[in-house]
């Protein structure tokens, strides 16, 4: 899916697909220059014979180039029922309850005695919501989080075919929010053969997320109009997304037309980065029962592209936005408020 918020591409801009195998050699390429509402469709295969590991699909826009590993491998039904539970429930953390419990039973019943197991975790970042604040970012504009593979566990299961590990995920603050984490389950029989088992689960590198609502402005692409006030509101949240107080750090760039123009080759967090670039507002704020507020104000001869990051204080965890200020045309142009523009 392509979003081209500020309208870059033509609508015939060519998309190009790519299929790449193991060893690195493209076996499928192909085109479209034609989208339903933004959404490319790619087909694509492998031969009965093709080589089996990680493949992958790389997609070109113009200068841009996005790239997803894809695992290929030979499909040979089980022959052991595979059971992976986590400690945690339906979210993992970076503290409390680690554990994985691995519980492997041959089809027929009997238990799995001393069997070797191998388990892997995929990590792709996805978007941080919370059901009861649905209108909040809570996800960080500055990073980019790269999938990242992992073996988390290898080695014999105990006689009762039963096994507890680390989930072996250790992050700093590279997230953006939430990860999902996909587990690969193997269990080798005797002779070599193995089964399979997937299992994904929602991991929170952060023990508390910060989240933004931005007042949606009267002018166009939801402008807010410069010489007044408008509040942004503040949540801090558990990885639940149970409200709880804490303090946050609010900081506000103007960013440049030159950077905005050109920012197609270049991204935020490089441009935040640089030693030049300052805030042109800076506050601490505490939340009250994990709510707070933060009154945005532009003066009309400094409108402009502006973001606001909202830093949690307890975790590290920051959000923001790109807010769009500016004064009416009518005003701009001399015009009186009741004239037309």
């Amino acid at each position: 899916m392509l979003e081209d918020k500020d309208n870059l591409l033509p609508s015939s801009h060519p998309v190009k697909f790519e299929f790449i195998n193991p060893k690195g050699t493209v076996v499928d390429e192909q085109i479209r220059t034609k989208s339903v509402n933004g959404l490319y469709d790619f087909r694509t295969a492998t031969d009965s014979e093709a080589i089996t590991g990680n493949y992958g699909a790389r997609v070109t826009i113009g200068n841009r180039i996005f790239y997803k590993s894809l695992k290929v491998e030979a499909v040979k039904p089980n022959r052991l029922k595979i059971n992976l539970e986590f400690a945690g429930g339906d979210i993992l953390t970076t503290a409390a309850d680690r554990d994985v419990n691995l519980d492997v039973k041959w089809l027929h019943g009997a238990v799995a005695d001393g069997l070797k197991a191998k388990v892997d975790v995929h990590l792709t970042p996805i978007a941080t919501t919370f059901p009861k604040l649905q209108q909040f970012i809570f996800d960080d504009p500055l990073k980019e989080f790269d999938a990242e593979d992992k073996t988390v566990f290898e080695g014999k299961i105990g006689p009762d075919g039963k096994m507890s590990f680390d989930h072996g995920i250790y992050l700093d603050d590279a997230a953006p929010g939430m990860l999902k984490a996909y587990f690969t389950t193997k269990v080798f029989e005797k002779g070599g053969e193995f089964s399979i088992d997937r299992t994904s689960v929602t991991y929170s590198p952060y023990s508390e997320y910060v989240g933004i609502r931005v007042p949606k402005g009267d002018m166009y692409g939801g402008t807010l109009v410069t010489d007044e006030d408008h509040m942004i509101d503040i949540v801090t949240v558990d990885e639940k997304g149970k409200l709880k107080q804490s303090g946050v750090n609010v900081k506000v760039y103007k960013l440049e037309w030159r950077w905005w123009w050109d920012s197609y080759n270049n991204d935020l967090a490089s441009y935040i980065s640089r030693s030049s670039t300052i805030p042109v507002d800076s506050k601490r704020i505490t939340t009250v029962d994990g709510k707070a507020r933060y009154n945005f104000r532009v003066r009309k001869e400094d409108w402009g592209r502006y973001l606001v990051l909202v830093e949690d204080q307890n975790s590290g965890h920051t959000t923001g936005k790109i807010i769009y200020a500016d004064w009416p045309y009518y005003a701009r142009s001399g015009r009186s408020n009741g004239e037309n523009s």
